[in-house]
């Protein structure tokens, strides 16, 4: 198995989700991804020294992922912690969001 197959099967095992059929599981988890990439950003550009801003704003604009990882792993201390904490708190705050929509 791909590790990004592995990741989206435990992703979906710890939402709960693995007995929806796979094309909702990919919804699920897509929405996810997104709410987490966004937060990941955002941790980011408030942990980036103010004189590399610019440097990525133009990385951004080049949509290379690859290059803009890189950068921000030599500019940012502990950058993939850093990641896969957002991702566990980004997973915590949809599980509990699901929670209370279906105690409604």
């Amino acid at each position: 198995m791909k590790p990004q197959d592995e990741l989206r099967k435990n992703i979906a095992e710890e939402l709960g989700i693995t007995s929806m059929p796979p094309e909702a599981q990919e919804q699920v988890i897509g929405k996810l991804g997104e709410l987490a990439l966004k937060q990941v950003a955002i941790n980011a550009l408030e942990q980036l020294p103010e004189e590399k801003r610019a440097e990525f704003d133009a990385l951004t604009k080049s949509e290379d992922p690859e290059k803009m990882q890189t950068f921000l792993a030599e500019h940012i201390p502990n950058f993939n912690e850093m990641v896969d904490q957002t991702v566990k708190e980004e997973v915590t705050k949809f599980k509990q969001y699901a929670q209370e929509m279906s105690s409604q």
